[in-house]
C-alpha cells in the first residue's frame, strides 16, 4: 500500500505493530479526506464566484434566463456560421462573389423584419416576438441541412436574415425593461459574456464537425433554438410598460417620424453601419483567406474565433466597469478604432500568433463598443419606442451584414485581397470619427 507522500509501509504480523501502522494510514487517510473537502470547498466558492459575476443575484431573475438563451442559442449558432462561406465556396462550389450577393438576401430579409417587428413588439409584447422569432429561425436553420443549389441558398439567406431580425429587437427591449438606466451597459455586457462564451465552444466545436459532417453542424443551430424557445414559454413573464398596451392600432408605426429626426441616434446608427461593414469580414472572407492564401484550416480558424471569445468571457465585464462613465462618443471612437487596426492587420500577417495579435486587437475594441451601444441606444430611446429604437438598431448590423460580406467578397475576388484589408482599415477609421459627433449633439435627459 502506498499512502500520500509516496514512502511504502510494511505492515507486520505483529499485533501491536499492526495496530500503530493502522492507526497511521487512518490519520493519513483523514488528511487526505481533509485535503479533498478543502479542494471541493475552494471549488463550489470559485464557482460561486463565477455565478455572482455572470449571474449578478441582484439583477431580475428574468434577465438571468436571457443569459442563460443569450449562451444557448450562441453557442448553437457559431458551431455552424462561421463555416457557412467556406461550406459554399469549398464544397458546394459557390464563386466568393456570388457568395457575397447571398448576405444581401440577408439585408433584405432583416430590413422587412426590421421595420415590422418594432412596432409589434411596442404594442403586443416582447415575449411572442421572441417566440415566434425562434421558431421561424430554427425552420430557415433545418432547411440549410438540404438546400444544394445557389438559389435555394438565397431563399434560405432571405429567411434568415427576416426570422433573425425578429427575435433580437424584442430580447433586448426586454433587457432594458428589466434592467434600470445605471445597470444597462452591465447588463448588455454580461449578455456579450453568455455570447461570446458561446463562441468560444461554438466555433471550436464547429471546426470539428466542420471535418466530418456538415449536416451535423447545420443541426446544432435549430436544437439550440428549440431547447430556448421552451424554456422561454415557460418560464418568461412579459415585460411590455403599460404605455405601449395602451397604444392603438393607428399610432404604433407613428413614432418612426420621431425616430429618424433623433439626430444624436441617426449619427450613431451611421456610424454603427460602417463599423458593422468593417466587423463583418471575420466571419466571411477571413476564414476563405486563411485556408485558401495562409495555408491555415478550419480549425485554425475555430481558434482564432475562441481567442476572441475567450477573451470577451474572462475580460468583458471589467471592460465594461471600466468605461462605462466614459465619454461614450470617445469610447465607440477608441472601439472603432481597434476595429480597423486589427482587421486591417489581417492582411500582413503569415504566421498563425501574428493573426492572433490582430484578433487580441479586435477584441479590445469589440468589449469597448458593443455594451457601450446597446446602453446609448436604450438611454435614447423613449419608454413606448424601446424596441423600435432597438430594431433600428440592430438594422445597422443587418444591413452591415450584407452589404459587408458582399463588398468584401467582390474585392477578393476582383481586386485581390491586399486591397481588402487596406480598405478594412480606411473605412475602420472613417467609421471612429463618425462617432465623434455624439459628443457635442444635444441629449434629451436618461430616462
Amino acid at each position: 500500500m502506498r499512502p500520500q507522500g509516496g514512502r511504502c509501509y510494511h505492515i507486520e504480523s505483529v499485533t501491536a505493530a499492526g495496530t500503530t501502522a493502522g492507526q497511521a494510514l487512518g490519520n493519513r487517510a483523514s488528511v487526505g479526506a481533509t485535503v479533498s473537502a478543502e479542494q471541493l470547498t475552494l471549488g463550489k466558492r470559485a464557482i460561486g464566484s463565477l455565478r455572482q459575476q455572470f449571474f449578478p443575484p441582484d439583477m431580475p431573475g428574468q434577465f438571468r434566463l436571457l443569459v442563460f438563451g443569450s449562451l444557448l442559442t450562441t453557442t448553437g449558432f457559431a458551431i455552424a456560421y462561421p463555416f457557412l462561406t467556406l461550406y459554399l465556396n469549398t464544397r458546394v462550389g459557390v464563386p466568393m462573389d456570388r457568395i457575397g450577393l447571398l448576405f444581401i438576401g440577408t439585408a433584405v430579409g432583416g430590413l422587412l423584419a426590421q421595420v415590422i417587428v418594432g412596432p409589434v413588439a411596442d404594442r403586443f409584447g416582447r415575449k411572442p416576438v421572441m417566440l415566434g422569432g425562434l421558431f421561424a429561425q430554427s425552420c430557415v436553420s433545418i432547411g440549410y441541412t438540404q438546400a444544394t443549389s445557389f438559389e435555394q441558398f438565397a431563399l434560405l439567406s432571405t429567411l434568415l436574415g427576416f426570422s433573425g431580425s425578429v427575435f433580437q429587437p424584442a430580447s433586448s427591449a426586454m433587457v432594458v425593461d428589466l434592467v434600470g438606466p445605471k445597470r444597462r451597459a452591465e447588463a448588455f455586457g454580461l449578455t456579450r459574456v453568455a455570447a461570446n462564451l458561446g463562441f468560444v465552444i461554438g466555433p471550436s466545436l464547429g471546426g470539428f464537425l466542420a471535418v466530418h459532417s456538415y449536416t451535423m453542424l447545420f443541426l446544432a443551430t435549430p436544437t439550440a433554438q428549440l431547447i430556448y424557445m421552451v424554456v422561454l414559454f415557460v418560464f418568461a413573464r412579459e415585460t411590455l410598460p403599460a404605455r405601449g398596451k395602451a397604444l392603438k392600432l393607428h399610432s404604433w408605426a407613428d413614432g418612426f417620424g420621431e425616430l429618424v429626426t433623433d439626430r444624436p441616434f441617426v449619427v450613431l446608427l451611421v456610424a454603427s453601419l460602417l463599423t458593422t461593414a468593417v466587423y463583418t469580414q471575420l466571419g466571411t472572407t477571413l476564414p476563405v483567406y486563411l485556408k485558401q492564401q495562409i495555408g491555415i484550416q478550419e480549425s485554425g480558424y475555430g481558434l482564432l474565433m475562441a481567442l476572441n471569445g475567450g477573451l470577451i468571457v474572462l475580460f468583458q465585464i471589467p471592460t465594461t466597469r471600466l468605461v462605462e462613465r466614459r465619454d461614450r462618443a470617445l469610447v465607440l471612437s477608441l472601439g472603432t478604432l481597434c476595429y480597423a487596426v486589427g482587421i486591417g492587420s489581417m492582411g500582413w500577417w503569415q504566421e498563425f500568433a501574428l493573426f492572433a495579435m490582430s484578433m487580441v486587437v479586435v477584441t479590445i475594441g469589440e468589449m469597448m463598443i458593443a455594451p457601450v451601444a446597446s446602453a446609448e441606444v436604450a438611454d435614447l430611446a423613449p419608454e413606448h419606442m424601446r424596441a423600435r429604437y432597438m430594431a433600428a438598431f440592430g438594422l445597422t448590423w443587418t444591413l452591415g451584414y450584407g452589404l459587408g460580406p458582399t463588398w468584401g467578397a467582390m474585392v477578393m475576388a476582383r481586386m485581390g485581397t491586399p486591397w481588402l484589408w487596406n480598405i478594412a482599415f480606411a473605412m475602420g477609421c472613417v467609421a471612429a470619427l463618425a462617432y465623434l459627433p455624439l459628443h457635442w449633439l444635444a441629449r434629451r435627459p436618461r430616462s
